[in-house]
């Protein structure tokens, strides 16, 4: 007998080894209510991680009470928090969940917070006491900006999931913005998508992928009005109604893929919906994007050369890629008493891109204190720039030496640009110089 007839066909084999990953679901936005005081906006986002639900957002008060009781803001109905993995304890003794730092207009100045649970509600403790948050502290414009992180109990032990090959999903866009005509070259990168534009006549829109398409890929044309939830063509956003791409015998009208080997063209209709309804006004300001989504990869045919869901070779994830560190380095920042300083040489320079920001400040060496200190995307010396300005990096410390982490922010640069991140502080009645340093994790 041949040995030939031993020799395996990988092109017939598909990967199957099970692999359990966290439970990671899309941020999206949230609407709390507050135990004290009243609320003027918010803007507030969750997800979860694993067993873990994470909230983080900005509340603006448009007024407190004369209520001494801690302010408590809601947990989404039906879960609970799992005290058996948190630091036993509710209130100002608490355990941490975690920080918040509360804008005192009538001071002019931030006060940092501890944030604790109490089973379906968490609220927040002064940092350095005793003392909860409370209606009686909050003023007419003050605001709150936060990041916590609750185990749930009604997730327990239900943290992962298993997947049966290495799936893996992939962005792209054009970046072009004409509105007559065709382009084949302007390639984007990346979940933020790109402005659809007050086209006026019908064209196509090519965009690039990193890696092959393969048989088992699937394509998706996708639309959003804020970049946070998409939805597939046909559908709406913004108000907006946009078809498949249709032909009527006079003009082309929706939007649709023509996908190749090698390429995968957009087509823009003349008219969006309908028989004659424009691309103006609302629609033009539609985000678009195409997700590939590929299911495994055949042994011996990698879809690309880096694993990461399953990655076990330490190897940092390549640039652009997901999962991109990117270190902020250390600047120091000489406070004056009363006023902003910042540091003119950038901490780092972020490609397009969407980011976790995070960051310690600490006062090496000296003495003193500063009311606060943040990363900003200008170096000006002023308060303004400040990264998110719902998460808002900030500390508060007294002591000489300390190293206290400020807020976890997002950071979203556009396609085609970069930003820079500096280092600001505002001193207090004394002038130390604060150091402030951290990294960046590119999520999108």
């Amino acid at each position: 007998m041949s040995s030939s007839a031993f020799t395996p066909t990988t092109t017939q084999v598909t990967t199957e080894v099970p692999v359990n990953v966290p439970v990671v679901t899309a941020t999206e936005i949230y609407t709390v209510t507050v135990s004290q005081g009243t609320l003027s906006s918010q803007r507030v986002f969750r997800s979860r991680s694993g067993d873990r639900l994470i909230i983080q957002g900005n509340l603006v008060f448009s007024a407190g009470n004369a209520s001494t009781s801690p302010v408590e803001i809601s947990l989404p109905s039906g879960l609970t928090a799992d005290f058996s993995k948190i630091n036993s304890g509710t209130g100002a003794l608490g355990g941490n969940i975690g920080s918040a730092g509360i804008y005192d207009i009538s001071a002019a100045k931030m006060v940092s917070l501890t944030a604790w649970t109490n089973s379906t509600t968490f609220g927040f403790s002064v940092n350095g006491s005793t003392e909860n948050l409370r209606g009686v502290d909050i003023g007419a414009g003050d605001y709150v900006n936060f990041f916590v992180s609750i185990p749930i109990s009604q997730w327990a032990g239900s943290g992962t999931t298993t997947l049966a090959d290495r799936a893996v999903e992939e962005y792209a866009f054009n970046t072009s913005t004409s509105t007559t005509t065709s382009d084949t070259t302007s390639f984007g990168y990346g979940s933020q998508g790109w402005p659809i534009g007050d086209i006026t006549a019908f064209l196509s829109r090519t965009v690039n992928w990193r890696t092959p398409v393969v048989s088992t890929d699937t394509i998706i044309l996708e639309i959003s009005a804020d970049r946070i939830i998409w939805k597939p063509v046909p559908g709406g956003a913004n108000g907006q109604i946009i078809d498949s791409l249709r032909y009527d015998g006079t003009n082309f009208i929706g939007m649709g893929i023509d996908a190749g080997s090698g390429y995968t063209a957009v087509y823009f209709g003349r008219y969006r919906t309908g028989t004659n309804v424009l691309w103006t006004g609302g629609a033009a300001n539609i985000y678009w994007r195409v997700r590939k989504v590929s299911s495994g990869a055949q042994v011996g045919y990698p879809i690309s050369t880096k694993n990461i869901v399953g990655a076990t070779d330490g190897v940092a994830p390549v640039t652009g890629m997901l999962g991109e560190k990117i270190d902020l380095t250390a600047r120091a920042v000489t406070t004056a008493s009363a006023q902003w300083r910042a540091n003119t040489t950038p901490l780092a320079t972020l490609s397009s891109g969407i980011y976790l920001i995070y960051g310690v400040a600490g006062l090496p060496g000296g003495s003193g204190s500063a009311s606060v200190s943040v990363m900003s995307t200008n170096n000006n010396n002023d308060g303004t720039g400040f990264i998110s300005n719902y998460t808002t990096s900030n500390y508060q410390s007294s002591a000489a030496g300390g190293a206290v982490p400020m807020i976890t922010a997002h950071l979203v640069v556009p396609s085609g640009t970069t930003q820079a991140i500096y280092a600001k502080a505002y001193g207090d009645v004394s002038t130390p110089v604060v150091t402030i340093s951290g990294f960046a994790v590119r999520i999108a």
